[in-house]
């Protein structure tokens, strides 16, 4: 079963979810190599991300911690929680669509 939420807040945290242009151009740009003194910066993957979303927030926690560790290179597992597990579901959906598997 589903835990509820108030509307707004739902409301709210689907507005948060949908308009993700300016966290996608902050993740661009932190993934950019930096020069630093003469030497160059260059970010690498860390390898397998793991994300336990809580179910307070399932959909923005998700998207929050999956986007800057995909635009980084790493792999990304989702665990949605236990008591809004369809939300999770749902939120995931189009990242499986668009990504390989694995």
């Amino acid at each position: 079963q589903e835990m509820g939420k108030v509307a707004s807040e739902a409301a709210e945290e689907a507005a948060e979810c949908i308009d993700q242009e300016v966290r996608l151009d902050l993740i661009q740009k932190a993934n950019e190599p930096q020069e630093l003194d003469g030497a160059v910066i260059v970010q690498e993957p860390h390898g397998i991300i793991l994300i336990c979303s809580p179910w307070n927030f399932p959909a923005a926690e998700i998207l929050m911690l999956a986007l800057p560790a995909l635009a980084a290179g790493n792999t990304v597992v989702v665990k949605p929680s236990e008591v809004a597990p369809l939300t999770g579901a749902k939120v995931l959906e189009p990242l499986q669509k668009v990504l390989p598997v694995g």
